[in-house]
Formats: structure tokens, C-alpha cells, sequence
């Protein structure tokens, strides 16, 4: 993307000249020891909010911004490759007719080869002339007619006010929103088909939510039996799959885009194309349109990842 294809990932650290690592996930130490173990001269690139000096290293504080992360990786370049201690990868033979631009990320390929899968989260619509009315009232909904819209309120409020978590009453099973936590807790009987079914249908009754503290979160979690998931990819997936291709109403297509955040792929969901689109919009904020035209991708790709950003707002 930004870096104009200077990179590529790899599936493993053996085939790797370089490895970013990041120092804030969970037993962040613990891995990062079996991963020097391993590896201990490979250069590595560390993410973190708190300062990390380590050898053959570079350090880029976080909240990320692009410009650090393409500076570290020209740094990261500059470091001595001391073989890795570890067995060389079988060789894998790649038709010289293949250009790097062809290879797609693992996500995306993973994502395209599920015909299925890009239906559920992309829908079927065709491409629309903008300039026609009768056809642009047709890649519009109303997010505040079903779950998503409730769910995106909910979330917005656990992120801006300083209590433990957001109650939800009125859902089949009661669930819980903590924001600062990145958690989103359900009864056990919410699986994901029966999420996916609930975000399809429009509202039926009026929901409520409410603020909560710590002492009332235990005593729900003693009544019930929680099951615990990432609030920003359970709001990311239940966007795309009531979105299908479409975008929330009131959005003008010819206003451009601007990334505010870049989108986690690491464990939200990669629809076809996001990399690319979320690559543009970094580097030259457009419209909608003018995406889908400068990348030569089917606007439904562009409309999915803009509704999925724009509830977990990350974009402008």
C-alpha cells in the first residue's frame, strides 16, 4: 500500500528478512522470549505504547501513523541479516510470468476463494451509474432500522464515558459492551448464525441500553453464562453482513474518504480488495466512486469496507 509494494508478507519468520512483532498483545513477554529463542538476530520491527530499546531492533511508538512505520522500515532494512537459527523453508517454485502485484495477502485470498463468504459480507450489487437517480437510491439502508445501528450507539457510548460497561436489554440474550476492554459479552446461546440472522431483519421492538460498574458486571456474570468476544469485530462483521454491498444512508458519493485509523486486519474481517482501498484512501483521500474506479474493483467492495469502517469510526 503506502510503502508502493517495496514489501511483501511472508508465512513464516524462516522466510522472513525482517518480523514485526507487537509488544502490547497478551503475554506479550512470554512469546516474545520463545520468539528470540528462535530467532534471536532477526531484525525486528516492535509496535508499542511504551518504549522498548532492544537490539537489531527498530521501535515505533504507538497510536501507528504510516509515516513512522515506513521510516522504521527503511531503518529495519539497514540492520545486519544474520541467518536465523533455524532450518531453511522447503523451496517453493513461482512462474517468472507471475508479477509480485499478482499476490494477494492470505486474508484475501482466503476471503476471495469463499464465493459464499464474499456474498455474505459483500452482497450482489452491480455497479450504478452515479448520475442516475433511480440507481443510486439503490445501494442505501438505514443502519438506525436494524442491529447494527443499536449496536453502533451502544459502542460510540462505551467508548466516550468513563463507566465499566454498557447493558443491553431487550435482544434475545442479554449481552454487555465493554469498550475499554474491547469486549463484547453474550449469553452462551448467541452464536454467530444465529447474530447473523438477527442482523439481517429490521427492528422489531425498541432496545435500551444503560451504564453500568464493576459490582453490577459481576453480579450479572454470576446470574449468567457469558461468552466473551472482540466488541470491534463482532460490530465490524454484524456492519458488513447487514450492509451487503450498500452504504448507510445520507452518505454522498462524492465526498472523499479520509482514514483516520487503520483498520486491524489482524483480526477483523478482510474483504476483497480492503487492503488496497484502505491503502488509497492513506495515501490520497477520494470518494467512493472515484476508489472503486482508480482500483478497477466492483463498488460493493468499496461500499462493504466503507460501512464497516464507518461504524467503528474509523474513517471521515
Amino acid at each position: 500500500g503506502p510503502a508502493k509494494g517495496a514489501y511483501s508478507l511472508v508465512a513464516t519468520p524462516q522466510q522472513a528478512d525482517a518480523v514485526i512483532f507487537d509488544f502490547d498483545c497478551l503475554s506479550a513477554e512470554t512469546l516474545w522470549k520463545a520468539y528470540r529463542d528462535k530467532h534471536p538476530y532477526l531484525p525486528t520491527m516492535i509496535f508499542s505504547l511504551h518504549t522498548r530499546d532492544v537490539a537489531n531492533s527498530v521501535f515505533v511508538q504507538k497510536p501507528l501513523q504510516i509515516e513512522r512505520v515506513l521510516k522504521g522500515l527503511a531503518i529495519l532494512q539497514t540492520l545486519p541479516k544474520i541467518p536465523v537459527l533455524a532450518p531453511p523453508p522447503t523451496p517453493k517454485v513461482v512462474e517468472a510470468s507471475h508479477s509480485i502485484h499478482d499476490i494477494k495477502l492470505a486474508q484475501e485470498l482466503a476471503i476471495e476463494e469463499k464465493e459464499k463468504a464474499i456474498h455474505e459480507y459483500c452482497g450482489h450489487l452491480e455497479d450504478i451509474d452515479p448520475d442516475v437517480y433511480e440507481q443510486t437510491e439503490k445501494i442505501y439502508y438505514d443502519p438506525n432500522k436494524y442491529l447494527q445501528g443499536f449496536l453502533e450507539k451502544a459502542y460510540q457510548m462505551s467508548q466516550e464515558q468513563p463507566q465499566e460497561g454498557i447493558w443491553v436489554e431487550g435482544l434475545s440474550d442479554p449481552i454487555i459492551l465493554q469498550g475499554n476492554e474491547n469486549l463484547l459479552k453474550c449469553a452462551m446461546g448467541w452464536d454467530e448464525q444465529k447474530l447473523r440472522t438477527m442482523t439481517l431483519m429490521p427492528l422489531t421492538k425498541r432496545l435500551l441500553f444503560r451504564p453500568i460498574d464493576t459490582k453490577e458486571i459481576k453480579q450479572l456474570e454470576a446470574k449468567y453464562n457469558f461468552a466473551k468476544h472482540p466488541l470491534d469485530n463482532t460490530l465490524w462483521k454484524v456492519a458488513l453482513w447487514t450492509a451487503r454491498g450498500h452504504i448507510p444512508r445520507g452518505v454522498n458519493l462524492h465526498h472523499r474518504v479520509i482514514l483516520n485509523e487503520w483498520p486491524n486486519f489482524t483480526r477483523l474481517i478482510v474483504t476483497p480488495h480492503a487492503l488496497q482501498i484502505v491503502a488509497l484512501w492513506a495515501s490520497r483521500p477520494c470518494s467512493l466512486i472515484e476508489t472503486a474506479r482508480q482500483l478497477n474493483i466492483k463498488q460493493r467492495y468499496v461500499f462493504s469496507l466503507f460501512s464497516a469502517a464507518t461504524a467503528l469510526k474509523l474513517i471521515t
